[in-house]
């Protein structure tokens, strides 16, 4: 692969174990903190764990990497996942079938191409590792002469319908790749179309129209293809935020302004085919290290355990004050541990203390959204974890029309927390009974209202 940093193809683990995983829902979560993978589909033994875990199971739309830095990968890179897994369950079984051969024709199996010993693990191996590699795997050898000895005849001739197999398989794969992760679409030309089910019929043409078709198919980018897809269709938050973030605008995005809000990277974008505009953010504790987050996340607990009895737990920023400056000495004397002086620990550990009373005791990725003064209205629409935030602003561009959708989806728990937040401020109740729920926040200027099923 062409990634830095990934793990290698020794490194694979091909047993049959796979990577320890929770299923609530449709959604599959895998707990990363503890193993020694990156936590992300880049890493081959990551991508392993997880097309092992698809194999078996079935119906998931979303497959969660837990890692520190946490990642959330969309229907659309389960699809493709999904197909993976299929190919992988039907190796499995070829790799563990014992195949009949004769042991006067040993050595000739060491050097046939059909060998079934050699050809199925190689092409499983493969598979995890460069899918280019692994359909060249098994499109090689059913363009190699079929042997003519009588003895080797039965042998090539079922690996080879094995292995066609394995071709409409991977070709499928290819196709819905090329679609998601470049926008290549590739179509049968419309005399095969005709002919299909005429061709369906007779199995050996089929197998020799298919070979035949994929025969010059270029897939030396086939991998990068599959990259880009666990790139385009993933969501990314620190473990200590409850909200997710598109970390890439739109493709189709036209830039029409930037700006930054206390460290957070604001873009404002015209959709040229849509009657929407967006709106993107990216804060800076979402690009932060695996070991940056881990240090507030450790601060975090550690503090969350303390009992704050010098605080007024009625007066919001008192709270937050005490864990900024609480957090403040707790990672300045972390970040000593790890060998820094006292000076750049006191000066990384300021901003991360910001970044953990934000999450902590105040609203926190939606903060940014309301500090910046030219939005107006903000709307999480419920199911929230289904809905991504909207917003409207008074920037005066003719680019930028209607309401415009953001890249942040907050989750249960964050509404939960943000309701909660809001109630505890304003010291109003929030029920059936009550289904209305209006808060001031005044250090952001900003009027909330909740409005719950009635």
């Amino acid at each position: 692969m062409g990634n830095s940093g990934s793990s290698t193809e020794k490194e694979v683990n091909l047993s049959m174990s796979i990577c320890p995983y929770e299923l609530g829902g449709r959604v599959a979560t895998f707990p990363c903190k503890e193993c020694k993978g990156r936590g992300t589909l880049d890493s081959i033994k990551c991508r392993a764990g997880v097309i092992r875990v698809l194999a078996g199971e079935h119906g998931l739309d979303l497959v969660v990497l837990a890692e520190y830095n946490e990642t959330m990968y969309s229907s659309e890179a389960v699809e493709v996942l999904a197909l993976l897994g299929d190919m992988v369950r039907e190796l499995d079984a070829l790799c563990e079938e014992r195949f009949e051969t004769r042991s006067f024709s040993s050595i000739r199996c060491g050097k046939c191409p059909f060998d079934p010993g050699r050809l199925y693990p190689k092409i499983r191996r493969l598979l995890f590792v460069d899918l280019g590699k692994c359909y060249d795997a098994i499109r090689q050898p059913l363009l190699e002469k079929q042997p003519e000895d009588k003895a080797c005849s039965s042998c090539s001739e079922g690996a080879r319908d094995r292995l066609f197999f394995l071709l409409h398989m991977v070709e499928e794969a290819r196709r819905l790749v090329l679609r998601r992760g470049l926008g290549v679409i590739v179509e049968e030309k419309e005399e095969e179309r005709k002919k299909g089910p005429k061709a369906k019929k007779d199995k050996s043409a089929g197998s020799r129209k298919l070979l035949k078709g994929c025969k010059g198919v270029d897939v030396s980018n086939l991998q990068s293809a599959l990259n880009a897809v666990f790139t385009s269709y993933k969501r990314i938050r620190p473990c200590f935020s409850n909200a997710w973030l598109d970390p890439l605008p739109p493709k189709e995005g036209v830039l029409v302004r930037g700006k930054h809000i206390d460290g957070a990277r604001v873009r404002l974008l015209q959709l040229p085919s849509s009657s929407q505009s967006f709106y993107h953010l990216l804060p800076g504790e979402y690009r932060y290290k695996r070991e940056d987050v881990q240090l507030i996340q450790d601060m975090r607990e550690e503090l969350l355990s303390r009992e704050m009895r010098d605080v007024g737990l009625g007066d919001q920023e008192a709270i937050r004050t005490y864990i900024e400056h609480a957090a403040v000495s707790g990672l300045t004397r972390m970040l000593r541990g790890k060998g820094m002086s006292r000076l750049e620990a006191a000066n990384k550990a300021a901003p991360m203390a910001k970044v953990l009373a934000r999450y902590t005791a105040g609203m926190g990725v939606l903060e940014y959204v309301l500090r910046d003064d030219n939005v107006q209205d903000v709307y999480v629409d419920a199911p929230s974890h289904q809905n991504p935030v909207h917003l409207t602003t008074s920037v005066s561009d003719q680019r930028l029309v209607g309401k415009m959708i953001t890249n942040m989806v907050l989750d249960r728990k964050e509404m939960e927390t943000t309701i909660s937040r809001l109630r505890h401020i304003g010291g109003l109740p929030f029920s059936e009974a009550a289904p209305i729920l209006e808060t001031d926040l005044a250090t952001l200027n900003t009027r909330a209202t909740a409005i719950g099923p009635r």
